[in-house]
C-alpha cells in the first residue's frame, strides 16, 4: 500500500461519523479534516449539525498494489451525520452510502437512546466495518467511570457488527489520542481494501462502480457568483464525466455538467461512492431539491419492488402494513405484502408498493419508519425494482417465489439474468438487460461467453445466449419449443399423405407471430431456437428440402421411405444388371408407389440418393429419368476407370460403342451412364470420346496435354 497526494485520487471510500447531538462529532471531524463541518447558517446558530457534511481526510490516498485493484487509488471522505432526532431524514440521506463508521460516544454523557437508535440504523444498512470513539476524555472524573463506559459499550455492541471493535479515547480540546485515531482509521481502511480485493470476483460490482447507469443523488443546491448553479451530492452508482448531459429524473430536462469538484480539486471523472459538487448550466438552484436524481441515461421509475427486510424489533403485520420508506434522499409511503406465509416477525421477503414513483436499483439499501412516529422499524435492500406483480405470481407456489428471490440475493449474473428474462415474452438484448439490472454490458458479455456450450438439459432456470447480443430464458425457450412442436404435429396430421411434408423456418416464424409468441420482423430468434431444438433432437431439419419435421414424424417418414427404397431395390435386382429402367417403369411395377404425388416422389428419391441407395440418370421429369442401384453404378464406374487407365497414354479415350461393348448394355443405357459420369466429372467428353477426369487419371498425367501427333485426342 502506498500513500499518495490527495489530488491524484481516482475514487474514494466514505466514513460516517455518527453519534448523539453534542457528543463532539463535528469537533472530531474538524480535527480529522481541518475543515469546519458546520457550514449551514442554522448549524452555526444552533451549534448542532443539521445536514450531513462531507470533507476529506487530510492525507489519506491509498493505492492497491495487488490483485484486481492494482493501480487504483482510494481516498477517504468523512461525513458528519446529524445527531439530533429531529433531523433523522438528513441522517438517513448521509448514511445510505458509507463504507465504515465511527460511532462517537461522549465520555461525560455515555450511551443515550439516540446512540442505540443509530447503532440499529447502521446495522440495518449493512455496514460491516466500524470503530468506537469515546470523546471528551478530559471530562471524565475518574478511571472507574471510563471503565464502566467501556463495559457498557461492549454490552451494547454484543451480537452486532460493532462487537469487538477497537475503542479509541480522545480529547479534541487537548489533542489527546487524535494521532492514534488517525492511525487506526488508516489501518481499518487498509483492511477494508484488502478484504474487498480478496473477495472480488469477475462478476462483483463493488460500490456499484460496475453499474451501467450513473446516478447522482442531490442533497443541496446553491448559486456561486461567477460559477452559477452548483449541486452537491453522492454518486450512488456508475460513473459520470465532465461535460456529460444528465437526465434530471423523469422531468425531461437535460443537465450539462460544466465541471466536477471534490473539495476544491477539479476532476474529469466521478465514480460510484464519491461525493462531489457539480457545476451545472442552464438551470437555477431552485430547479433542484434534496433527493433529486441525475441519471447518465433514461431509467424508469417504479411503484413496486421485491425486497429483503430485517426488522429492528418484533413487529406485528398490522403495525407495518404501511411504513415510511427512505432510500437515497427519496421518501415515500409503502404498503408491505409478505411473500412468505409467516408471521411478520419472521418474514423477511416482501413486495413493497409505493405511493409515488421511485428511482431504485437492485441492491439499493433502504430504511422503514413508523408511519406516525417515524421510528425506524427495519431496513433492507431491493432485490428487484421491477418485479412480477402479485397477480402475475398467482399461479406460483409461495415457496417457489421465495426460493427464486433468495437465489437472486445470493447469486450472480446467472440468477439475475435468469429471473429478469422470465418477465419478457421472448428474447432480450444485452443493452435492455443492462438497463434493467443496471449492469455494465461488459459484465453481461463475460457471462454470455460462459454460455457458448449448450446445456444437456434445458429447464426454466436456464439462460441461453444467441446472435452475439441477446438472451432468452429457459422458460421462454420451452414455451416456444412447445408451440413449434404443436405446430409441426398439426401440420403433419392435416396432410392426407403417406409422406407428409415439413415446414420452412419462415412458415414457423409466421405461425409464432400469429399466436403472439414470436417477434415481428425478426426471424433470427426463431432460427436460433430451431437450431437448438435440432441439436436436442426435438426436431429434424431436412437439408434436401430445407424443411423442419417433428422428430417423431420424421422417424416415421424415414422408415416409410426406407421401406419404399427396399421395394425399389428388390424390383431392380430382378432386372438385368446392364439395363437402366425409367422411374415410370418402376412405378408401374410397384402399385403402392403409384399413390404418392410428384412432390412426395421427389422427396423419396432425394432421400434414397442422399443415403447412397439409388442414382437417377438423365434429364427431364422425374418419371422420365433412369433409376439405377448405387452398388451397380459403383461397379461400372470402377470398371470404366480401370479400362481407361489400362489404355496406352495416347489412346486413353473410349467411345459410346466401346463403352456399350465393355458393359454389355444397349446404347440408351450406355449414353445415360456416360452422361451421369460426365456430370460427376468422372469422365470428360471430347468429341466422340470420353477421357478420365483428372482425379481418376493414373499417375496424374493429363491426356489433354499429349503432344503425340498420333494420339486420337490430338486429331480432335
Amino acid at each position: 500500500m502506498i500513500y499518495s497526494d490527495i489530488k491524484n485520487a481516482r475514487r474514494s471510500l466514505i466514513m460516517a461519523v455518527a453519534g448523539d447531538t453534542d457528543h463532539g462529532k463535528s469537533t472530531l471531524v474538524e480535527e480529522l479534516t481541518e475543515k469546519n463541518a458546520e457550514t449551514h447558517l442554522d448549524e452555526k446558530k444552533r451549534g448542532t449539525t443539521i445536514t450531513s457534511m462531507y470533507a476529506w481526510m487530510k492525507k489519506t490516498i491509498i493505492t492497491i498494489e495487488d490483485n484486481r485493484q492494482r493501480g487504483e487509488e482510494f481516498a477517504l471522505s468523512v461525513v458528519d451525520l446529524p445527531g439530533h432526532k429531529d433531523y433523522i431524514q438528513n441522517l438517513i440521506i448521509g448514511a445510505l452510502k458509507v463504507d465504515m463508521l465511527l460511532l462517537v460516544i461522549a465520555a461525560d454523557q455515555g450511551i443515550t437512546a439516540h446512540t442505540k437508535e443509530q447503532l440499529k440504523l447502521f446495522s440495518l444498512l449493512g455496514v460491516k466495518y466500524a470503530m468506537v470513539v469515546i470523546t471528551k476524555l478530559d471530562l471524565v472524573a475518574n478511571e472507574g467511570g471510563l471503565k464502566e463506559l467501556k463495559a457498557a459499550i461492549a454490552e451494547l455492541t454484543k451480537g452486532t457488527f460493532l462487537e469487538g471493535a477497537v475503542i479509541f479515547e480522545i480529547s479534541a480540546k487537548y489533542k489527546v489520542g487524535i494521532k492514534q485515531l488517525e492511525s487506526g482509521i488508516f489501518n481499518l481502511l487498509l483492511h477494508i481494501l484488502h478484504a474487498n480485493s480478496e473477495q472480488s470476483n469477475p462478476h462483483s460490482v463493488d460500490h456499484e462502480s460496475g453499474a451501467r447507469i450513473g446516478r447522482f443523488v442531490i442533497d443541496r443546491s446553491f448559486s456561486l457568483l461567477g460559477s452559477g448553479t452548483v449541486v452537491t451530492g453522492v454518486l450512488a452508482s456508475g460513473k459520470i464525466a465532465e461535460g456529460s448531459n444528465l437526465h434530471l429524473g423523469n422531468s425531461g430536462k437535460r443537465v450539462k455538467i460544466k465541471n466536477i469538484k471534490q473539495y476544491g480539486s477539479e476532476q474529469d471523472l466521478l465514480v460510484a461512492g464519491e461525493r462531489a459538487s457539480l457545476n451545472v448550466s442552464d438551470y437555477a438552484a431552485s430547479d433542484f431539491k434534496c433527493g433529486d436524481v441525475l441519471l447518465s441515461q433514461a431509467y424508469a421509475q417504479t411503484l413496486e419492488m421485491d425486497a429483503y427486510v430485517i426488522w429492528n424489533k418484533s413487529v406485528a403485520l398490522a403495525e407495518v402494513s404501511k411504513c415510511k420508506f427512505f432510500s437515497l434522499g427519496q421518501e415515500a409511503t409503502v404498503s408491505l405484502m409478505p411473500i412468505q406465509e409467516k408471521e411478520c416477525a419472521t418474514c423477511d421477503l416482501f413486495q413493497l408498493g409505493s405511493d409515488r414513483p421511485l428511482y431504485l436499483f437492485r441492491n439499493d439499501r433502504f430504511l422503514l419508519g413508523h408511519l406516525d412516529t417515524g421510528e425506524i422499524l427495519g431496513g433492507g435492500k431491493v432485490i428487484d425494482p421491477f418485479p412480477l406483480s402479485q397477480l402475475q405470481r398467482s399461479n406460483m407456489a409461495v415457496e417457489e417465489v421465495a426460493k427464486k428471490l433468495r437465489k437472486r440475493i445470493e447469486g450472480g449474473p446467472k440468477e439475475w439474468v435468469s429471473e429478469e428474462l422470465k418477465k419478457h415474452d421472448y428474447v432480450v438484448s444485452i443493452a435492455t438487460l443492462g438497463n434493467r439490472l443496471n449492469i455494465e454490458e461488459s459484465l453481461l458479455e463475460r457471462f454470455a461467453a460462459e454460455l457458448q456450450t449448450l446445456p444437456s438439459v434445458i429447464d426454466e432456470d436456464s439462460v441461453l445466449f444467441f446472435n452475439q447480443n441477446s438472451f432468452i430464458s429457459g422458460k421462454n425457450y420451452l414455451r416456444v419449443q412447445e408451440s413449434i412442436l404443436d405446430y409441426l404435429n398439426l401440420h403433419a396430421n392435416k396432410q392426407e399423405k403417406q409422406m407428409p411434408k415439413g415446414v420452412t423456418s419462415i412458415a414457423i416464424h409466421q405461425y409464432l407471430v400469429s399466436i403472439e409468441v414470436g417477434v415481428l420482423g425478426d426471424i433470427a430468434p426463431t432460427t436460433f431456437i430451431l437450431g437448438l431444438m435440432e441439436k436436442l433432437q426435438k426436431i429434424y431439419f431436412c437439408p434436401l428440402v430445407k424443411e423442419y419435421y417433428h422428430m417423431e414424424v420424421w422417424n416415421k417418414l424415414k422408415q416409410e421411405m426406407q421401406d419404399f427404397g427396399s421395394e425399389i431395390e428388390r424390383e431392380l435386382l430382378k432386372k438385368e444388371d446392364n439395363i437402366v429402367f425409367l422411374v415410370q417403369e418402376i412405378l408401374e411395377a410397384l402399385p403402392r408407389l403409384q399413390k404418392i404425388d410428384q412432390g412426395e416422389l421427389h422427396q423419396l428419391f432425394d432421400f434414397l440418393i442422399a443415403n447412397n441407395k439409388l442414382a437417377l440418370l438423365g434429364d427431364g421429369k422425374i418419371v422420365e429419368k433412369g433409376v439405377y442401384l448405387t452398388s451397380r453404378l459403383e461397379f461400372i464406374r470402377t470398371k470404366l476407370i480401370q479400362e481407361l487407365n489400362s489404355l496406352p497414354l495416347k489412346h486413353r479415350g473410349i467411345t459410346v460403342a466401346e463403352f456399350r461393348e465393355l458393359i454389355s448394355a444397349n446404347r440408351k443405357t450406355a449414353l445415360m451412364l456416360l452422361n451421369y459420369f460426365d456430370k460427376e466429372e468422372t469422365t470428360v467428353k471430347i468429341g466422340d470420346f470420353r477421357i478420365l477426369g483428372k482425379v481418376n487419371f493414373r499417375n496424374g498425367a493429363n491426356p489433354c496435354s499429349s503432344k503425340d501427333d498420333h494420339s486420337p485426342l490430338k486429331t480432335l
